[in-house]
């Protein structure tokens, strides 16, 4: 299950890799990128971070942080891409 998540919550590589192809300086602004990979460790982050959890799944927190720094990876190369040049 922990190498599922990491593929479903690889959203940003498809965006990252158009712009480094196009040369797209700004695809996307800062906020709606923060604010769309928040929402979507919401569930992730609930479900095995929180101990009393509604599907009763026990906590995995390495799971965890190596999602939060997934995405905060992403995150980081998706912002850098379009402020280069």
């Amino acid at each position: 299950m922990p190498s599922l998540m990491f593929a479903f919550f690889g959203f940003w590589w498809p965006q990252i890799l158009l712009c480094v192809r196009t040369d797209c300086r700004q695809p996307l602004k800062p906020e709606f990128v923060l604010g769309t990979s928040l929402t979507r460790l919401a569930l992730p982050l609930y479900v095995y971070a929180c101990p009393s959890n509604l599907l009763r799944v026990e906590p995995n927190l390495p799971l965890c942080v190596g999602l939060v720094a997934f995405v905060g990876l992403q995150c980081v190369c998706l912002l850098y891409t379009s402020r280069r040049g």
